[in-house]
């Protein structure tokens, strides 16, 4: 009479367990590169978002001041814009004004409410905007993507206005953002801009 055991296609003992042992060590390599390969897409996303922000936000506040002139800064957000004060938490125009301001929810309207830059948005958690007042209304430059924290201006008149704009910035504090990835995508941002475009010519 036959063994019809040795004649059987059944994997041994060792072969299953061989064979677990390479598919774990492909499955953590597989798992491994996803999810490197999601935190690289989080950190472009961030410097996109955080990228197209500042953009929004220097291009407006240049076209304003090119076609409606600045009229200075503040020191203070209740204070307002003259020509004796240098620097400050606020700069105007002829027709609008460029400050911090946080956003707060009352039933299902947005109130906007003025702070101070500098004892303001110091926490990771805080989140505050760069908005510009137009005609009374405010309207913000950044999205909710962003926080902003330490705006300031410091404006200068030698033949040519000029504004010089420095702000912290971070992503905002979301669950799918770990707390290192805003912490390593914070920067300090400085420009100036004048209220003419200047000829090399």
């Amino acid at each position: 009479m036959k063994n019809i055991y040795k004649t059987s296609a059944w994997f041994t003992l060792i072969e299953l367990i061989v064979a677990i042992t390479i598919f774990s060590i492909v499955m953590v390599s597989v798992i491994s590169i996803f999810i490197f390969a999601s935190q690289l897409w989080g950190k472009i996303e961030i410097n996109r978002l955080m990228q197209e922000n500042t953009k929004n936000i220097v291009e407006t506040i240049a076209e304003d001041i090119r076609e409606n002139r600045i009229i200075w800064v503040s020191g203070s957000l209740g204070d307002s814009c003259d020509s004796d004060t240098r620097e400050g938490t606020k700069l105007c125009s002829n027709t609008s004004e460029y400050f911090l301001a946080k956003r707060e929810w009352l039933g299902d309207e947005t109130t906007w409410i003025r702070i101070d830059p500098l004892t303001s948005c110091q926490e990771l958690q805080e989140q505050c905007y760069v908005v510009r007042s137009f005609w009374g209304k405010i309207f913000p430059l950044s999205n909710s993507r962003m926080s902003f924290r330490d705006l300031r201006f410091y404006a200068s008149d030698q033949g040519i206005w000029k504004v010089t704009i420095t702000f912290h910035a971070q992503p905002a504090v979301r669950k799918w953002v770990p707390a290192d990835l805003i912490k390593n995508n914070s920067f300090y941002f400085q420009t100036t801009i004048s209220d003419r475009i200047i000829s090399l010519d």
